[in-house]
């Protein structure tokens, strides 16, 4: 029992030993002040040192800062500020300086807020372009507290930077839409409406249900939801997301549904009017082409069914993505199949294969917006400059946008035209 009892605490004291080891000092290290103004009376403290991930060997850290400015410089920028003011007015040292306190803000985005304030543009990320935790950390904080319309002088170049984020991206299985997600926010508080509806779709197209119907995205991180953090997103976006799935997902079974009972000729009901095929559509024997549409609904059923998409499930019902549908109709059992349209004759011809179907209907599908999103919109996009969409390449702001929409009007200059594509 004591050789057992002295095992024992010698392996307590190894782990102890190798957990002091790893305990990292970043967050207790001393916090350094930053001075903007050197009368500042007000020294805010921004952020917190925190380690972001835990894997010791790989993690990274945040830094806090301590930031001296001029408290009334700061209360004149914003209510939000002047109100902290008053409160802390009264916890002022006897030298009319006093500390404030904001840890669930982010340091580096703060510092480029003041920057502004005191004309310091020729700090990064002003004047050059910004990568998208930096804008969308920055955006966070110019929405908290009411400072949007500083971003005016770089709204038009911050959107143009962002391309590299989104245009021409696909998300394949295990790769998650976050920048995505941290766009909505961005063009939402920018003012951009194609733009912001855009990332909605896009989001829509990748997301898929798990067994608690959340969205989650291609990577199984529920939407908006990181390790790290909870992406700030508008009130309305989540809906707008469910709403366009949902939308796209009742196009893609609508279609399945008519190609199967009514262009292949299955329809159980025989008071439905059948599709009439083409006089062009006829084999080398002159026969037309009925026998080969059997032919083709047997395999496509049978495809259908495999997929459990036969008979046709309620779009609320599908837990796969849009995207996860489209890769399906991509399968080399399925790629093959064929689209069938009428024509103006009235006449049924194929219309291509399948899988181009289900591209285009999500690509085409467009996002309604509820009008007090519109009214934000439009509010933002008259603080930040960008309320003439046409100044950025884009046409004015239509009803409803779809992403064909929105990339069929960007004015992709410079040699870019051949980037004018929906990854779809």
């Amino acid at each position: 029992m004591g050789r057992e009892l002295i095992d024992m605490m010698k392996e307590m004291m190894i782990k102890r030993r190798e957990h002091s080891v790893q305990e990292c000092p970043h967050p207790s290290r001393p916090i350094p002040t930053t001075t903007i103004d050197p009368e500042g009376d007000m020294f805010i403290h921004v952020g917190r040192n925190r380690c972001l991930e835990p894997n010791f060997s790989k993690h990274r850290h945040e830094d806090a800062m301590r930031l001296r400015i001029d408290g009334k410089l700061v209360g004149q920028a914003s209510p939000s500020w002047l109100g902290m003011l008053a409160k802390s007015n009264e916890n002022s040292d006897m030298h009319g300086q006093w500390e404030i306190h904001v840890p669930e803000d982010n340091a580096p985005a703060m510092l480029t807020i003041f920057n502004i304030l005191y004309s310091k543009f020729d700090q990064p990320p002003l004047g050059c372009d910004t990568d998208i935790d930096e804008l969308y950390n920055i955006t966070v904080l110019t929405e908290k507290y009411n400072l949007t319309h500083l971003l005016r002088p770089w709204a038009a170049q911050w959107v143009l930077s962002m391309e590299k984020y989104w245009l021409g991206r696909t998300f394949g299985a295990g790769e998650s839409t976050y920048d995505l997600e941290k766009l909505i926010w961005i063009f939402w508080v920018l003012g951009h409406q194609p733009l912001y509806s855009f990332m909605v779709l896009q989001v829509a197209a990748y997301s898929s249900l798990d067994k608690h119907g959340n969205l989650i995205d291609p990577s199984k991180h529920v939407c908006f939801v990181s390790d790290e953090q909870n992406f700030r997103h508008p009130s309305h976006a989540m809906d707008a997301i469910k709403f366009a799935r949902v939308s796209m997902l009742r196009s893609i079974t609508s279609s399945i549904k008519s190609t199967i009972q009514e262009h292949l000729h299955g329809t159980e009901k025989p008071s439905w009017l059948q599709c009439a095929p083409s006089k062009s559509d006829k084999k080398s024997d002159n026969t037309d082409d009925h026998a080969s549409r059997s032919t083709t609904r047997t395999a496509f059923i049978s495809f259908l069914q495999s997929e459990k998409l036969w008979p046709t499930p309620d779009a609320f019902d599908i837990s796969r993505s849009p995207m996860a549908l489209l890769a399906d109709f991509k399968q080399p059992g399925a790629s093959s199949l064929a689209a069938f349209a009428h024509a103006a004759d009235g006449r049924c011809r194929p219309d291509g294969v399948f899988h181009a179907r289900v591209a285009r209907i999500i690509r085409e599908t467009t996002l309604p917006l509820v009008e007090s999103s519109k009214a934000h919109l439009r509010a933002q996009a008259a603080k930040t400059g960008l309320r003439l969409y046409d100044r950025m390449g884009y046409a004015p702001p239509a009803e409803s946008w779809s992403m064909q929409l929105v990339v069929s009007s960007l004015d992709l200059g410079g040699g870019r035209q051949s980037r004018r594509v929906v990854s779809v």
